[in-house]
């Protein structure tokens, strides 16, 4: 195969070849232990693979309620 015509390939290994969750798991605990707002880990489980805006609207809409 020539790749010579390409200038960089992108490869998205996150959930194939790396498990990442417990990474963001770890800093969604700490950003919310920061702005003293619940966390619960398996709400945030359940919320991977969601754009990180729509996880923080999410949680404002979650805790408003």
């Amino acid at each position: 195969m020539d790749l010579s015509s390409y200038q960089g390939i992108i490869f998205d290994m996150d959930g194939t070849l790396v498990d990442s969750m417990p990474a963001h798991i770890n800093a969604w605990q700490q950003t919310c232990a920061d702005f003293e707002l619940p966390f619960e880990r398996d709400w945030f489980y359940a919320m991977g693979g969601s754009p990180t805006i729509n996880t923080a609207v999410a949680l404002l809409k979650k805790i408003r309620h």
